[in-house]
């Protein structure tokens, strides 16, 4: 019985395993799409959220591969991490829709952009062209940001959320990782100092 459920976890980590990888390597090859004869592999994403977006969920992706193969063990990737992603997709989609296609915004109709896609799909081809600006999202969201803020207010607004997000992501599970780690090497430090003594100690009273 304990043989069979130990065949079980070892099948179950080769499974894991297996698919972190994969993961990496879809990632890798979706990021690399664009400018090839597999672009049309990323034109959903570059469509939906522009290079920005398609760059950023590339990334994103490949950091689950890399968490999937050798990363879990060590921490959980918890509900906020993710959120804070989301969130800054949507902010740098806004920011780059705002800084290379401001002319292109609404959140009542979406008809202009699909004319501009189907009229000029060659920016949504090249290899990493961010003329695309945030695609369909940042089409959306732009037009919210400059009727409610203006143009330039709108930018700074999205740089800053952008940046924050990005540090919730991040820069701040990265930080705690390293504390946790730092900690653990003074434990173990410790416990071997510790031992040491012990030793001593007994080598002593013989």
């Amino acid at each position: 019985m304990a043989e069979s459920s130990k065949k079980n976890i070892d099948y179950n980590y080769k499974l894991k395993k297996a698919f972190g990888l994969l993961l990496l390597l879809v990632s890798l090859l979706l990021l690399l799409s664009p400018g090839t004869h597999l672009f049309p592999l990323g034109y959903p994403f570059i469509s939906l959220f522009g290079m920005i977006g398609h760059v950023w969920i590339c990334l994103f992706l490949i950091f689950l591969g890399i968490y999937v193969l050798f990363l879990s063990p060590l921490f959980k990737i918890k509900p906020h991490f993710v959120i804070a992603f989301f969130l800054s997709l949507f902010f740098l989609c806004s920011l780059f829709s705002l800084i290379y296609n401001i002319e292109m915004c609404s959140y009542s109709s979406l008809s202009p952009f699909f004319t501009y896609l189907s009229s000029d799909s060659s920016s949504l081809k090249n290899s990493f062209d961010f003329s695309s600006g945030g695609g369909i999202v940042g089409y959306f969201f732009n037009g919210l940001f400059v009727e409610s803020v203006g143009t330039w207010l709108g930018i700074v607004f999205c740089s800053i959320l952008a940046i924050l997000s990005i540090c919730i992501a991040f820069i701040v599970p990265i930080e705690k990782q390293f504390k946790n780690l730092k900690a653990k090497s003074v434990i173990r430090k410790a416990r071997k100092e510790k031992k040491i003594d012990k030793v001593d100690s007994f080598a002593n009273d013989k």
